[in-house]
């Protein structure tokens, strides 16, 4: 699971090399961060599950954690959000009509109570 890039640290730092190598560490990141955000959504998801057949709750996260998890959140969106107006504006726009869509459908969503 390890490549050239987690071994050697000058290989790591966006900052020191080539737009490749921004692009490619970013690439990584974003993967790494979809992953543990299906893993994140997964275990929320289970947490309501009814009859309590899990040992925690949503109530068991400080609500400081859940706090700062929705700034966090809140601010790859917006990123990612610049990104891909910026790359692809007619797709950035398919992207928010479809969230959109999705939050008026999801429980706790913008419309969804």
């Amino acid at each position: 699971m390890h490549d050239d890039a987690s071994i050697d640290p000058s290989r790591r730092d966006p900052r020191s090399g080539s737009p490749e190598l921004v692009v490619l560490t970013l690439y990584a990141s974003l993967r790494a961060t979809a992953a543990y955000v299906g893993i994140l959504a997964d275990r929320i998801d289970m947490a309501y599950v009814a009859g309590g057949q899990i040992d925690r709750t949503p109530a068991d996260v400080p609500a400081e954690v859940l706090l700062r998890l929705t700034a966090v959140s809140d601010a790859l969106q917006e990123a990612s959000d610049a990104a891909l107006c910026h790359l692809d504006p007619q797709l950035a726009r398919a992207a928010w009509a479809t969230a959109d869509v999705a939050s008026r459908a999801t429980p706790g969503g913008e419309y969804g109570g």
